[in-house]
């Protein structure tokens, strides 16, 4: 037989994972936007966001531009950012939470653009650590959030 506490904490694990998996999906979308908002910004004629291409390796945004902006790699961290953020005006705590693996994730959904923007390899490297330590940050205060609520805690004999 399944006792209450088991139950709870496949109920968090399942919550948690459902999270992550809607968080990521549309990240990938406000990631892709941010480069066709910048695009159309900074003067690119057209631009087209693919989020599923089975002849291309994922997500890409095509843009048409007179000439090469550097400044389009930059928008994905903008438009990311700008979705983090709203989750801080939030009203329960565990959505707060949210703000710091959004950034964690964001930081690893751009290390690409961030490396061919700089043109640096160590920026790819660090965007990728960061994102990943704010990523765990966020997880675990998340989880920890979760399991305080269901008063997960108590342990009764």
């Amino acid at each position: 037989m399944i006792n209450n506490q088991t139950v709870a904490t496949f109920q968090i694990l399942f919550k948690i994972i459902l999270t992550n998996t809607i968080l990521l999906l549309a990240l990938v979308s406000v990631h892709e936007f941010g480069h066709l908002i910048i695009g159309l910004i900074t003067g690119c004629s057209s631009a087209k966001i693919v989020l599923f291409d089975t002849s291309k390796e994922g997500p890409y945004t095509e843009l048409f531009c007179n000439s090469p902006n550097p400044l389009t790699y930059l928008g994905s961290i903008f438009s990311s950012f700008a979705f983090a953020s709203a989750f801080l005006f939030l009203k329960e705590p565990e959505d707060k939470r949210l703000f710091f693996i959004i950034i964690g994730l964001s930081l690893m959904l751009a290390s690409l653009d961030i490396a061919t923007f700089t043109s640096s390899q160590l920026s790819f490297y660090l965007s990728m650590v960061s994102g990943f330590s704010f990523t765990i940050f966020g997880e675990y205060n998340l989880t920890l959030s979760y399991v305080k609520k269901e008063d997960f805690l108590k342990i009764s004999y």
